[in-house]
């Protein structure tokens, strides 16, 4: 019995899908670092969701934590999300015509404020007194916070404002944008710096006043004179910081990462012609970023297009993830607060904790599907015959009762690219404890170049490591 090569790797699709027509929804490839396993990588489970605490007004719009408390928008309200599982109205009147992300920033113990951007409008909330005021005569679409000073941007007029120190509630400095003509739709801080996104080029501004005490009073921020960078946004929301850099989709359609000064490519062909083939990316959102189990994840999702494409940082590999409709993933506005990854619903005030201990849920209660749809097998086009098809897979973990008391995995084929595909024949994983199964197929008839997809949906927390064949390659 042979390995099937390549059988775990990344979602990798061309035009030409005799060509490569691998894909990989809701698994991602862990590598073995010791090198003595049994494979070079394995699959491990995407996240699932499972409620937290559900808004008393929807839609949830985002979320920010600083210095151990979190707020989150629900409609035109702020609450403070606790460590036990209740959201408290803080403030009510924020803006809201087409709910859209908030974005948020705060002073911290300086100024106790957190200014947000919500539809347009600048606001600024004291923690202290429950005092929200809308910054009157200012256009905001992003708020950030570096060195002391709150930083707005105002992406019609390609203008950002700058407040008093460690004062959200007056901005009394302005800069334009006159380095290259196309407007800033888009600001994101990292330490020291901030990174200004325009249609096709960005700029990047720091604190000269920091670096140089002789440097005038007023705008301290200017652009770094060593930095180009001929690479702006083609979402304004796709922007998003992994491990401190930003990764971006950028406006030729290809998604990069701020590698120090240079936006390496970090899509490949086959995520690039998938993009290129959506209605439309402008709704594109980059707005969950996070690390787990040693990974670190820029999650991109396609709303209009249904899809949502994710690079693992740590492997440099891509693979899809499905919501539970089998659209893009339901859920935005990531949060890192009490020790828990937290996401919202884009329809209704539900907060999620998302993580992979709940692998075999989305919503408290659906399952998940995954897919894996292998490379092409194929010897010069000489016909092969198929007697065996086995995947190694951690089994027996059913459930007591019900769905997934003797989950299932599910096999087809294609003899003609994926063109045409045989019926499903399912394999039993094993019931709760029977850790000796084998999960196998038989007699699968032979083809010139085939296409093999493995699919599950029981709720219980899947894990592929291989998959081998027995097959006998004729003569022509």
């Amino acid at each position: 019995m042979a390995r099937y090569p390549g059988f775990i790797g990344p979602s990798y699709t061309l035009p030409d899908k005799l060509a490569a027509y691998d894909q990989v929804v809701n698994w991602y490839p862990v590598k073995v670092e010791s090198g003595t396993g049994p494979a070079e990588y394995v699959y491990e489970p995407a996240p699932g969701f499972d409620e937290y605490v559900e808004l008393p007004e929807a839609p949830y719009r985002g979320a920010f934590t600083i210095n151990g408390a979190t707020f989150a928008v629900g409609g035109e309200n702020l609450y403070e999300v606790t460590s036990i599982n209740t959201a408290i109205l803080r403030a009510t009147g924020l803006s809201n015509l087409n709910n859209q992300l908030v974005s948020f920033a705060s002073n911290g113990d300086a100024g106790h404020q957190i200014a947000m951007s919500s539809d347009s409008t600048l606001y600024c909330f004291d923690v202290l007194t429950n005092t929200l005021t809308a910054i009157a005569d200012q256009a905001s679409s992003d708020v950030v916070y570096q060195d002391g000073f709150f930083v707005s941007l105002d992406p019609n007029t390609s203008t950002i404002y700058q407040s008093e120190i460690v004062n959200g509630l007056v901005y009394d400095e302005a800069a334009q944008r006159n380095d290259t003509p196309d407007k800033w739709v888009k600001m994101l801080a990292r330490p020291k710096e901030i990174w200004l996104f325009g249609s096709a080029s960005t700029s990047v501004y720091y604190n000269a006043a920091a670096s140089d005490s002789s440097a005038a009073a007023g705008f301290v921020f200017i652009p770094n004179p060593s930095v180009a960078i001929p690479y702006g946004t083609a979402a304004p929301e796709s922007p998003a910081l992994v491990n401190g850099s930003p990764a971006w989709l950028a406006h030729d359609l290809s998604v990069r990462y701020g590698n120090g000064y240079t936006a390496q490519r970090i899509s490949t062909h086959a995520v690039e012609y998938a993009i290129r083939s959506y209605s439309t990316v402008l709704d594109a959102e980059g707005s969950t970023s996070y690390d787990e189990q040693g990974h670190q994840f820029y999650v991109l999702s396609f709303p209009t297009a249904g899809a949502t494409w994710v690079f693992d940082l740590t492997s440099g590999l891509w693979h899809e993830r499905t919501g539970s409709d089998g659209g893009a993933i339901d859920v935005w506005g990531h949060t890192y607060a009490f020790g828990k990854h937290l996401v919202g619903d884009r329809v209704s005030g539900m907060i999620y904790e998302m993580s992979q201990a709940f692998a075999t849920h989305t919503d408290g209660v659906s399952g998940l599907r995954r897919v894996r749809r292998a490379p092409h097998l194929v010897k010069e086009l000489k016909r092969a015959t198929y007697s065996w098809f086995q995947l190694h897979m951690e089994v027996g973990l059913g459930l007591s009762s019900g769905q997934g008391s003797d989950p299932l995995a599910m096999l087809r084929w294609s003899n003609d690219g994926g063109q045409t595909w045989s019926n499903v024949l399912n394999a039993s994983a094993g019931p709760i404890g029977a850790y000796a199964q084998r999960v196998a197929w038989r007699r699968l008839g032979s083809a010139r170049d085939r296409v093999f997809e493995v699919s599950v949906s029981d709720p219980i927390p899947w894990r592929l490591v291989d998959a081998y064949l027995e097959l006998e390659v004729g003569t022509s």
